[in-house]
């Protein structure tokens, strides 16, 4: 077999340490270079001279596999001739990666050694359209099912009431999915479907997703005690890296990159038809094509199950962060995100109308400023406040002001928020600016995504992720990010209003991280800082950097060695 090794550059990277194999290697530039260039690139090689490309980091994947995630991709065999890994030098900044490097590495020798692994998927998958089919196979899985079921929907949005479900798949058994289309899902047939969910476990791979649309448009129930997700299980397993079920299937499955003929059909459904990849939707996808993706998506979960449940079963620690924490917690997120977040239409309405007129009120205050007036005079344009470019030339070419010394990512002079604050101290007109941009983002920020994201019933109903920090705080994403409301702005917070007979509270579990610390590490002297009762950071402030005043007046009069405090226990904490 002949084998060739392509990285980046130069380096001293020995790729014998890791193979025994012959090989030859090449570098896509001759020369070291830090960040790598079309222009830089001189190598020329005939690829089809070898039976196996080895590719090391992003630059030669996408160069010659057109791969854009060597993460996800570490090991796989692309097209009978690539394999990418990530570079080995990496491994000194990012230890944790030495896991999937060593199983990247242990693959590739498999196919060295004449041991191919399966690269795409082997088994009994298909769809199924009509009701007696759906009946039959249902029947089945209800006589011959195991202890559980993996189970899928296809749906057309992201939320219940955005969309429909479009099918369901299951798979009851190793290497076998069923994807029935909706239609075939008459009364009968969900009863059966139900009676499924109810006598066996129910594996999703992000649940929250699949329960909601199965919950809102087929009435289906599922006991909290008896439901799975295999996303949730990866995070308990290893909380860095991608859960999604893509990533996973590639990483510990042999099905490798299955949907790949799925992935090409929406690049060219969009490309023909010229409309936006994201606001593709799952029923543009003829049922021949989508009907088997959808059945293997149920198989990998089932894989996923089959090899994650032993592992965490087996770690009494692990069996009850994800069996009494994470799955209550996901399950209570699911209820908390169906409920919504009740907003008074009116109001925000309302607070549109304010902010168009405080915007604009703010930006003729900036036109009145002499410098601006001499600006658009010798550019010839109207000054915009969001043009970076011209609000540098304005800051520090007419009016003469110091650069801060901050400078953006590719080192040109910032003009960011804390900036402004700055500069605002010595002339107003930074201010001003400040004023503009912060309106104009509370403006696009909330209003502009909330009202016309709103439902039927005046709430809206967004993301919150228990999974995707390695901290393990929440997260919110989807059609707003709701942990971003202003904590003391009147405006947004005053448009969410409690429905008639109910009030909002406001809660805060204050320093909860490090009172977890104080607890687990049986640490007696952080005990007593919660036990003494005053605030915590100001309390360890007080100690650390021997304040001379009370600790409730450490707020007040030292806020930044308080600061200074919270920064060192969090992150001794993380």
């Amino acid at each position: 077999m002949r084998i060739c090794i392509i990285d980046k550059a130069p380096s001293r990277n020995n790729y014998s340490k890791y193979f025994d194999f012959e090989f030859e290697h090449f570098h896509m530039s001759s020369v070291p270079v830090q960040k790598l260039l079309k222009k830089d690139v001189d190598l020329e090689i005939d690829l089809d001279y070898y039976d196996l490309v080895i590719l090391v980091g992003s630059e030669a994947a996408k160069e010659y596999a057109k791969i854009t995630s060597v993460t996800t991709h570490a090991g796989l065999l692309v097209n009978e001739k690539f394999v990418c890994i990530s570079n080995p030098a990496m491994l000194i900044f990012k230890p944790e990666g030495k896991p999937d490097f060593e199983r990247a590495v242990a693959k590739i020798k498999l196919y060295t050694s004449g041991t191919h692994l399966p690269t795409g998927p082997v088994g009994d998958f298909k769809g199924i359209e009509t009701e007696e089919e759906a009946k039959e196979f249902l029947l089945e899985v209800l006589e011959f099912g195991e202890s559980f079921t993996a189970m899928d929907t296809e749906g057309t949005g992201l939320y219940p009431r955005d969309g429909y479900v479009l099918g369901v798949s299951i798979t009851y058994k190793p290497r076998h999915g069923r994807y029935i289309l909706v239609d075939a899902l008459n009364d009968e047939n969900t009863e059966l479907l139900q009676k499924i969910i109810d006598k066996y476990e129910t594996v999703f791979h992000n649940m929250k997703y699949d329960m909601k649309m199965l919950r809102y448009h087929l009435n289906l129930k599922f006991n909290p005690n008896r439901v799975h997700d295999t996303m949730v299980m990866h995070y308990t397993l290893d909380e860095n890296g991608m859960h999604g079920l893509k990533a996973l299937a590639l990483k510990y499955t042999d099905y490798g990159d299955y949907d790949t003929e799925l992935d090409d059909f929406k690049k060219g459904y969009c490309s023909s038809h010229g409309i936006l990849q994201d606001e593709f939707t799952y029923d543009l996808i003829p049922f021949n094509i989508i009907c088997k993706y959808a059945s293997i998506d149920t198989a990998v979960t089932y894989e996923l199950f089959k090899k994650f449940r032993p592992i965490l079963d087996a770690n009494s620690k692990l069996s009850f962060v994800y069996y009494k924490l994470l799955i209550p917690g996901t399950l209570f997120l699911d209820a908390m995100e169906e409920v919504g977040i009740p907003i008074s239409r009116e109001r925000m309405t309302a607070a549109e109308v304010y902010l168009d007129a405080a915007i604009l009120q703010a930006k003729q205050k900036i036109y009145e400023f002499t410098e601006i007036k001499k600006f658009e005079e010798d550019a010839g344009v109207i000054f915009n406040p969001n043009s970076v470019q011209q609000l540098r030339k304005v800051l520090f070419d007419y009016l003469g002001l110091t650069p801060t010394g901050k400078l953006t990512a590719t080192g040109a002079i910032s003009t960011d928020a804390e900036v402004l604050e700055e500069l605002s101290e010595e002339h107003p007109l930074p201010k001003a600016i400040l004023t503009v941009r912060q309106l104009g983002k509370m403006k696009s920020t909330y209003i502009s995504k909330i009202l016309p994201e709103l439902d039927l019933d005046g709430r809206i109903r967004t993301n919150f992720n228990l999974i995707f920090t390695t901290s393990g705080r929440l997260s919110s994403s989807g059609k707003f990010n709701a942990q971003q409301i202003p904590r003391d702005d009147p405006i947004i917070k005053g448009c969410i209003v409690a429905p008639l007979g109910y009030s909002i509270i406001s809660q805060d579990l204050q320093t909860g991280e490090m009172y977890y610390a104080a607890v687990l590490s049986g640490d007696k002297n952080l005990q007593k800082v919660f036990q003494s009762g005053g605030d915590f950071h100001s309390t360890i402030a007080k100690m650390v950097f021997d304040l001379p005043c009370d600790v409730e007046d450490v707020k007040k009069l030292y806020p930044a060695m308080r600061q200074s405090a919270k920064a060192i226990s969090f992150g001794i904490n993380l």
